[in-house]
């Protein structure tokens, strides 16, 4: 089994509910090929959550861990696992379902825990500890625990229940990927216009770039066709802005610039359990809030509190993706249709565009924001789709916000989104210069070039009709600045057909439940019960 199942495996047994969950995997009987993770890595590990060490029959808690990339060595301190943290994890451990509660005014980061599991180790002194990282054998981590992508690289051999899952990372986000060279090597950054499943559903799309090269001019995109699916970019650029380091510049979906000076966390934040989540949202660590609550009627929701809008404007900020487990959802919603897949797409091939977007919200599909009114919950904006690669930050201008207290809430279908982080700036937009720049050139992998097809907005496209079909896009002219930052924006436009067939009997009574508004989020929550259930039993 490969790093990215092992990845997608601990991340969906860690998305359950808020009460501690620890789950014990078999032993190892081989490891596949890995890269491993940095230091900065293992300090972000070990400072959210509490990290122990099986070795023998001896319980470690490791602190100050430092990774030796070259050796993939770590070393640490090393103390006896006590207190709270041991009391929990052997009080989950003792409970026959594998679930405890956590005692009310506890501290959620006593069962913020990864255990690991390792074979072999060497004791400099009698308070250090040093071991390969190929000695790791095995991870067990809580529901609580933060930042677990960083065990992504561990490459765990997993039991076989899960095999059947592996699908789920090829179906996550089919769209252009957007990879950018670092200095040492090629970074899948961002995708493009995710969602825009039909010609219907083509629209613009702006995604922040890195700027790994601030005193450059120049800089080179690979987007690439990783899925099964045909894909028509019409046109890319990228948005250079230069502005005062002390803020930061977002930009809207409709392309409209803002400046975030002065951003204030939410007072109060509270999902469809009534559990406050605003631990999740206060920081932007990726430690998120899964919209899985168990309290489920249609949609998962979270309300927060801010303080009152001074002139009833508003830029509300979030940082958020979508979850690899609703690729996952809508693969399975497929299959539903099994040797008739392609007759149904036929049949809604010419479906507007409002009608499918409509689906999308009432689905949950995409992320909708509400605003508190006198007269109850009103609909104000939404987010697009933005694919699960990497976080993004958005920013939207609400209007006529209440002056005294202003409540908001966000709906998603279950686990369709993942929130890192949420805020409000009441500040005024500064004046901001941006400059526009197309691509000096454009080569596919192909050998085409697809420079006029990216200049404009028009109907001459870049088409990638192949999986594994790329282009490289190079931009020279980025303006330089002295004592200013610069944001780099990514604007594109297009959209993409998946091709990916389906076979089996057309499960028509379960279809038959998808007329009713919410349902593929109702799905969502039972394919994961199911899911959970049959890991609980192996």
């Amino acid at each position: 089994m490969n790093k990215k199942l092992f990845a997608f495996f601990l991340a969906c047994v860690m998305f359950v509910t808020s009460c501690t969950r620890f789950y014990t995997y078999k032993e190892n009987v081989k490891k596949t090929k890995y890269t491993a993770t940095n230091q900065k890595d293992w300090s972000s590990l070990e400072r959210k959550n509490h990290i122990i060490l099986h070795y023998g029959n001896e319980f470690l808690e490791l602190f100050n861990v430092i990774f030796d990339e070259a050796t993939l060595t770590l070393s640490g301190d090393i103390t006896s696992f006590a207190k709270k943290p041991l009391y929990y994890y052997d009080k989950v451990l003792n409970d026959g379902d594998g679930v405890s509660l956590r005692k009310i005014g506890d501290s959620k980061l006593n069962v913020a825990q990864i255990h690991l599991f390792i074979k072999d180790a060497e004791f400099p002194t009698e308070k250090k500890i040093s071991f390969s990282y190929n000695d790791i054998t095995k991870v067990d981590a809580s529901r609580e625990a933060s930042n677990v992508n960083v065990l992504i690289t561990l490459a765990i051999l997993l039991p076989t229940v899960v095999i059947g899952f592996g699908v789920v990372l090829y179906i996550v986000c089919n769209c252009p990927r957007v990879y950018m060279n670092d200095g040492e090597k090629l970074v899948l950054t961002n995708t493009l216009f995710t969602g825009a499943k039909a010609p219907q559903l083509e629209r613009f799309d702006f995604k922040q770039l890195p700027d790994y090269f601030p005193n450059s001019t120049q800089v080179s995109l690979n987007i690439a066709n990783e899925q099964n699916e045909i894909q028509f970019t019409n046109m890319v650029e990228i948005l250079a802005v230069t502005h005062p380091a002390n803020i930061a510049v977002l930009v809207d979906k409709s392309g409209v610039f803002h400046s975030i000076s002065s951003p204030i966390t939410p007072t109060d934040v509270l999902d469809n359990d009534n559990l406050n989540q605003l631990s999740l949202l206060k920081e932007a660590d990726e430690a998120s809030y899964l919209f899985n609550s168990n309290n489920l009627t249609n949609l998962s929701a979270i309300t927060m509190k801010f303080p009152g809008s001074p002139d009833g404007n508003g830029k509300l900020i979030l940082r958020a993706k979508n979850s690899k487990w609703s690729g996952y959802v809508y693969n399975e919603f497929n299959k539903l249709f099994g040797e008739n897949h392609e007759k149904w797409v036929e049949k809604n091939k010419n479906k507007s565009k409002e009608d499918r977007e409509s689906w999308m919200r009432q689905e949950g599909i995409k992320m909708l924001v509400d605003v508190k009114t006198p007269s109850g919950w009103k609909q104000v904006d939404e987010l697009e789709l933005v694919g699960e690669s990497n976080y993004n930050s958005i920013v939207l201008n609400l209007k006529s916000l209440p002056k005294d207290a202003v409540e908001i809430r966000l709906r998603s279908g279950f686990m369709f989104w993942e929130l890192d982080y949420v805020a409000m700036d009441y500040s005024e937009d500064i004046a901001l210069d941006f400059t526009t720049i197309k691509p000096t050139s454009a080569i596919g992998s192909n050998g085409k070039d697809y420079k006029e097809s990216l200049a404009n907005d028009d109907q001459n496209y870049m088409d990638h009709l192949e999986k594994n079909t790329s282009t490289t896009v190079v931009f020279d002219g980025l303006p330089l600045t002295q004592n200013m930052q610069r944001t780099l924006i990514l604007k594109s436009k297009g959209y993409y057909v998946s091709q990916e067939k389906y076979t089996g009997k057309t499960q028509r009574q379960e279809l038959m439940k998808f007329k009713n508004p919410g349902e593929l989020s109702r799905y969502s929550k039972k394919l994961y019960t199911d899911f959970y259930k049959r890991i609980a039993q192996n």
